[in-house]
């Protein structure tokens, strides 16, 4: 598989295509922007099937991701189709007659350290009592192309904490299960210029253990942890410095450390879709229950 069709060339459908560049993909883009104009085409139906692309991302702006997906589903069959995630912007009523198999973007389910996590919980016996998630970071220095006040994560439509950060919700879902009996805080609270909500702090059960999650856009000193507190342990999960610490009751703390870059994940993910083996994906359904949760 090597004809790739990307729908959408901000920041992270650039990413996307300097990572399967590497993997020696045949790529095309539909975008908005004059960035690689080269390799732009016009979203047809006679353009498309000419190029008859394998694998389609849809890396729009979210509120264009629903009509993204509805127009190149009629087009294609078969094939298969990244949405970025959140998997739109607010939950539609409209449904999609799927001819194609599509998965969400959430690639945190490829980083090495949350792989380790779901496995080692898998067989894991002790009782949970509590996860405590902390995810913040400074809006301003996300992208260095494009002002953050232009950026999607600053409207009230595309961006705001709940989907720019949504990995963490997935993850944690994905590790423990659904969360559910959700109570949620979600404002704009710090200066910075932006119409989306820059914090948001949500609090549930996932089966018998408490879940909270706290995220910010106003973080000056990045930080992405989790606190997993059980009867007898408790794990400090490092997702910026990329270790995890562990202490048993009466034993030494033990630390285990990783070496990977960010691109690591997605390319991990563009590997898992070539090959086909979609087990660890967001289905389209998750996708669709993310938006009501």
């Amino acid at each position: 598989m090597n004809r790739v069709l990307i729908i959408g060339l901000g920041s992270i459908g650039q990413r996307h295509y300097r990572i399967l560049k590497k993997l020696h993909c045949n790529i095309k883009i539909i975008s908005q922007r004059d960035i690689y104009q080269k390799h732009k085409i016009q979203f047809t139906k006679k353009e498309i099937d000419h190029f008859d692309p394998e694998y389609v991302i849809i890396s729009s702006k979210t509120e264009n991701h629903f009509k993204d997906l509805f127009k190149i589903n009629k087009i294609l069959n078969n094939k298969i189709i990244l949405v970025e995630k959140p998997l739109y912007h607010k939950e539609i009523k409209k449904k999609i007659n799927l001819n194609n198999i599509v998965l969400i973007g959430y690639n945190m389910r490829f980083n090495p350290i949350v792989n380790y996590l779901k496995k080692y919980f898998q067989r894991y016996k002790d009782k949970i009592y509590s996860i405590n998630l902390y995810c913040g970071s400074y809006l301003p220095n996300w992208r260095k192309n494009i002002s953050y006040q232009k950026s999607a994560s600053a409207s009230k439509l595309s961006g705001g904490v709940t989907k720019d950060l949504s990995h963490d919700i997935d993850y944690i879902s994905w590790i423990f299960g659904d969360i559910k009996n959700i109570r949620v805080i979600n404002k704009k609270v710090s200066v910075l210029k932006i119409n989306s909500f820059d914090m948001a702090y949500l609090i549930g059960k996932s089966k018998k253990t408490f879940v909270n999650i706290s995220l910010n856009y106003f973080s000056i000193i990045p930080h992405r942890f989790i606190i997993i507190d059980c009867q007898k342990e408790t794990l400090h999960i490092d997702l910026v410095y990329k270790k995890v610490s562990s202490k048993k009751i009466n034993k030494k703390i033990v630390t285990k450390h990783w070496n990977f870059d960010r691109n690591e994940c997605y390319r991990k993910m563009h590997l898992a879709i070539f090959n086909k083996e979609f087990e660890n994906f967001c289905t389209y359904e998750q996708g669709l229950k993310y938006l009501r949760f």
